[in-house]
């Protein structure tokens, strides 16, 4: 197949044609042009594969599941197909700024230790722009596995750019998972490497309707099973764990969720790695925040940087 390319892009998509042709679109725009962008249809039975195939670019990969098997299993097997030494991710409703590609290649050339980049990005829901910016900067395995422990930084999929190497080593996404698969890999990935931290938003994250993460009764279920595969973080950082049940049950109640907050609530108790009661997560929301603060003013210490946007509530977008 010729020269490999110097990044993949992979992007799984299910029933989304206008928004995948707008990612696809940023990708072939990028100021950077040696790349593949592997894009991989879940059988969808929309219009997106007619969409696909009508273009015509030698570095677009298609390829077809005769049904739908979930965009983990969609992700893995884009891995499996890339050629190149470095692959990032492109969620099919997201879109890449010009430069993502160019700019990200500059930090792993700068850097041939380099294994993780998770980059900053801007979310838009409705008319609403946010920016989720991290501080600039690198931490190393321990730190980045106690930070997305605490749910101090900004992740979601299309931010995440990894070695090929590293990410086939760690066993890539947990086809089990439909929620939380990004910081699930993430924590799997903090066990042998850290990760440099850009500041600049290079990309932008549109939330869908039918988006996995806008689907609150699922949350507390998939944490629940975040903790139970990695039972270390219950050990490590009970604080952490305790106040981020306590803090998203919060804020379904002042969302008016009450069914989300009390079919939560069920789910904290009947599941081993959580259990918490309701006094045990009152204190917390008083106690256990201090935690996080402190973290979040270590990383201020360690990392340079003009400006840090704090995640709130406590839990990135995309889980």
């Amino acid at each position: 197949m010729g020269t490999k390319p110097a990044i993949s892009v992979i992007t799984p998509t299910y029933n989304r044609c206008a928004s995948v042709m707008r990612a696809i679109a940023s990708v072939l725009s990028q100021t950077h042009t040696d790349f593949e962008h592997i894009i991989i249809d879940d059988g969808s039975t929309d219009s997106t594969m007619e969409a696909l195939r009508a273009l015509h670019d030698p570095r677009l990969i298609l390829l077809r599941l005769p049904e739908r098997q979930g965009a983990n299993l969609a992700r893995n097997i884009g891995i499996d197909s890339s050629r190149a030494d470095i692959v990032t991710f492109l969620d099919s409703d997201d879109v890449f700024s010009p430069c993502r590609l160019r700019d990200t290649l500059a930090q792993f050339e700068a850097d041939p230790d380099l294994e993780l980049l998770i980059s900053s990005f801007t979310t838009i829901r409705g008319s609403r722009q946010t920016v989720c910016a991290n501080r600039h900067g690198y931490i190393d395995g321990s730190v980045l596995e106690k930070a997305l422990a605490m749910q101090v930084i900004f992740i979601a999929g299309s931010a995440i750019t990894v070695r090929r190497d590293s990410l086939v080593k760690i066993g890539a996404f947990d086809v089990a998972l439909q929620r939380m698969q990004d910081r699930e890999m993430l924590l799997r990935l903090a066990l042998r490497c850290g990760a440099l931290l850009t500041q600049e938003t290079d990309w932008t994250k549109h939330t869908s309707d039918d988006s996995i993460s806008r689907q609150p009764d699922g949350y507390f279920n998939a944490y629940s099973m975040l903790l139970s595969k990695h039972p270390r973080l219950r050990e490590r950082y009970p604080g952490a764990v305790r106040y981020i049940t306590a803090s998203r049950l919060l804020h379904a109640l002042t969302k008016g969720h009450f069914a989300e907050a009390m079919s939560g609530f069920r789910i904290n108790r009947l599941s081993q790695a959580m259990g918490f009661s309701l006094l045990q997560l009152l204190w917390s929301l008083m106690k256990d925040r201090r935690q996080r603060r402190a973290l979040r003013t270590a990383l201020r210490a360690r990392i340079p940087a003009t400006s840090f946007i704090d995640p709130t509530p406590p839990f990135s977008p995309g889980d």
